[in-house]
């Protein structure tokens, strides 16, 4: 009986031995624990340059289809961030048949009705892009402020490129034409830089389905509420916001963080600048 006890004893830990593997076991935690979360933010970044980079190719086929235009202002409702073809801002309300979405997954602008509202135009197969594609969801975005709870809803994390400076007129139907000419946008440096195609949102809510733009009023994220879905450990808080996804006109994708003339500050929205023409 003794000896059977004496065993026993030996097969056990002893408290201490016990505190040392926790101790040890939360050291190595501790240690890993940042590289592992590194590690699943580098693949939500690589996951959404994948994204953009599969709506810049079908952003470029149209372009291709249509005189190197890419979708007009006027084409894509007005506004440059929309929800999914079919989703609905408000229950009551018509169905999105906007937006760039609309646009690359049925090859034209929407079928506009006597009353002034817009119907999707039917496709049996996407024409560029399917609208319900999960390329159009950012990996890591947490949804924007207020709002968290719908952005999946709406089928739509990236805001497509916007610029509305000049008014349509009989004699200037399409004053802002250069802005969406893939050809122009290429040969410009300075505007390809700094007006990306199509890039993670944070800092519009969408516009009313259905509707033509331009919305104003209550569809910008108050600045001190804009988060970028990107976070970059060990960087400073008020460097964070520098790190965003876009695809550029020259075909590439880009963090902001290397180009220093791209930076998202005070002061300067993409879908806001027009710095380096007009189009007219």
């Amino acid at each position: 009986m003794t000896g059977l006890t004496a065993r026993g004893r030996r097969s056990a830990f002893t408290l201490i031995e016990l505190l040392v593997v926790v101790s040890v076991i939360a050291l190595l935690m501790s240690i890993l624990m940042p590289s592992l979360r590194a590690a699943r933010d580098q693949a939500k970044k690589v996951k959404c340059m994948a994204n953009l980079h599969a709506i810049g190719v079908a952003l470029f086929s149209y372009a291709d289809d249509n005189r190197q235009e890419l979708p007009g202002y006027l084409t894509i409702g007005q506004y440059g961030y929309r929800v999914a073809t079919g989703r609905k801002t408000d229950p009551n309300g018509p169905p999105e048949a906007w937006g760039v979405q609309s646009v690359l997954e049925s090859g034209t602008a929407p079928k506009v009705l006597p009353n002034g509202l817009a119907r999707p135009i039917p496709v049996d197969k996407p024409f560029y892009l399917a609208s319900d594609s999960e390329v159009w969801l950012c990996p890591a975005n947490p949804g924007l402020w207020g709002r968290e709870d719908e952005w999946k809803d709406w089928g739509n994390g990236y805001a497509y490129r916007q610029n509305s400076r000049g008014t349509p007129s009989a004699d200037n139907p399409r004053p802002n034409k250069l802005n969406y000419n893939l050809d122009w946008l290429a040969r410009k440096t300075k505007v390809a830089i700094k007006s990306p195609l199509v890039w993670d949102n944070f800092g519009r809510y969408p516009g009313e389905a259905g509707f033509i733009g331009p919305f104003n009023e209550g569809y910008s994220v108050p600045r001190v509420h804009r988060s970028p879905p990107h976070r970059v450990i060990g960087g400073k808080k008020k460097d964070s916001a520098k790190y965003w996804i876009a695809f550029f006109a020259r075909g590439h994708c880009q963090i902001n963080v290397e180009n220093k003339e791209w930076v998202w500050d005070a002061d300067w929205d993409p879908e806001e600048d027009t710095e380096g023409g007009t189009g007219s």
